[in-house]
């Protein structure tokens, strides 16, 4: 069922009274008019009732909220004071023999708003219902309401009422209550395939809150699928190191957890599709040349070649092959991070290995991290025999302590599996 949208600042909010914002500058509004809330005191007894929406507030609580160890000679009759302007402030919607909307119920006073019309208690449905949606696996319907949500917030609330520690507290609720809603939002979203937009929007939030940890792995999560493994485990290190130096304490199992995952390159990639080919092209991967018999490794190299056979043939059709190509994109990643792992391409012959990783060469090369490359045969019972190399250092990614390669001329005993 759709939720009904919390009434604009232009729109009428109905006979029982105006729209009460709190999420940002506190105001109060009917028929797009403001109203005026008076003095600061006056409006932090409207805050208080607020707070306990549709709950009796005791008088003397009131009292002690407002003026703690200072009251003045008649507090009740102080009190009474401002609750008689915000009636007349605030009842303009209401005709004769109506209820107030500050009404004086023993032993105290209680605000008779709808919560539909306060929106800081629209936020908290909005963000209640999207968590429900989440946690039964609707992902579509779980970002509508937390954006719905989120659209509300326009400030931190309740920032004028520094000198009331219970107003204090409930801002710093719904505070919490925000990123609860900014983590089930980035959760939804990458159930969609969001990864981009989740990474743009969480990268400040993690600078404002480092410690938040489902927030950091959402993140990760994010710039991971985006194939930027190796700035996720910076994030990981750098938020543990927080953890550790502010509060004493490991990361969670659930981040490291992740981490691990996206060192083994197990991160669930998310629904993104492969692209998409013509009808008229056929989706498979372009074979590569079938490697020469242990009778053509002896024959001698053609003249000009350098006493070494040639590389293999330039690119051709390359499709079929995303999530492979993603993966080993993350384990060259997770390499210049100093977390690399041998990584293997298996296959029978023809299916497809060497362009797969010749797609992989190019497209390091394009971003600027392009590896050292040694072509090479193997031949059963043989070993390993190198055919020719297209080298290029890559000293600008290596980890600390690692020193960089010979030049190519000089690796010609380096013998690698293809």
């Amino acid at each position: 069922m759709s939720a009904a949208p919390l009434p604009g600042p232009h729109q009428r909010a109905g006979a029982s009274g105006p729209l009460l914002r709190v999420l940002g500058p506190m105001t109060a509004q009917h028929d797009g008019r403001e109203l005026p809330l008076g003095p600061p005191r006056r409006r932090a007894v409207l805050a208080l009732l607020l707070i306990r929406l549709g709950r009796v507030v005791p008088t003397e609580v009131l009292v002690e909220k407002l003026w703690r160890d200072a009251p003045p000679r008649r507090p009740v009759g102080a009190l009474q004071s401002h609750v008689s302007h915000l009636r007349r402030a605030l009842d303009v919607a209401k005709g004769p023999g109506e209820p107030s909307l500050v009404r004086h119920r023993a032993p105290g006073y209680v605000l008779g708003l709808a919560p539909e019309q306060s929106d800081a208690h629209r936020f908290e449905q909005l963000v209640a219902e999207g968590r429900r949606l989440l946690g039964r696996r609707d992902a579509v319907a779980a970002r509508d309401r937390i954006a719905e949500a989120l659209a509300l917030w326009q400030g931190s609330p309740y920032t004028e009422f520094s000198a009331h520690p219970v107003l204090l507290d409930e801002r710093g609720r719904l505070e919490q209550l925000r990123l609860t809603a900014v983590e089930s939002g980035a959760e939804a979203r990458l159930a969609l395939g969001g990864a981009e937009e989740v990474a743009a929007e969480l990268a400040q939030e993690a600078r404002r809150h480092p410690a938040r940890e489902r927030l950091i792995g959402h993140l990760m999560t994010a710039l991971s699928q985006l194939g930027r493994q190796a700035e996720a485990l910076e994030l990981y290190e750098r938020t543990r190191s927080h953890l550790v130096a502010e509060f004493g304490v490991d990361a969670a199992a659930e981040l490291q957890r992740i981490r691990t995952a996206i060192l083994r390159q197990e991160l669930d990639d998310g629904p993104a599709a492969e692209p998409a080919v013509p009808p008229a092209v056929r989706p498979a991967v372009a074979l590569s040349p079938p490697a020469p018999t242990p009778d053509e490794a002896e024959r001698p190299a053609p003249p000009g070649a350098g006493g070494e056979p040639a590389e293999p043939a330039g690119p051709s059709l390359f499709a079929g092959r995303a999530r492979e190509l993603r993966l080993v994109t993350r384990a060259a990643a997770a390499a210049c991070a100093g977390h690399g792992h041998v990584a293997c391409v298996l296959g029978p012959a023809g299916v497809g290995k060497t362009r797969l990783l010749t797609e992989l060469a190019t497209s390091l090369h394009a971003s600027g991290d392009a590896p050292d490359v040694v072509w090479s045969h193997c031949f059963p019972g043989r070993g390993y025999r190198r055919t020719g190399s297209g080298p290029r250092s890559c000293a600008g990614c290596r980890p600390p302590g690692r020193t960089p390669s010979a030049p190519p001329a000089r690796r010609s005993k380096r013998y690698w599996p293809r």
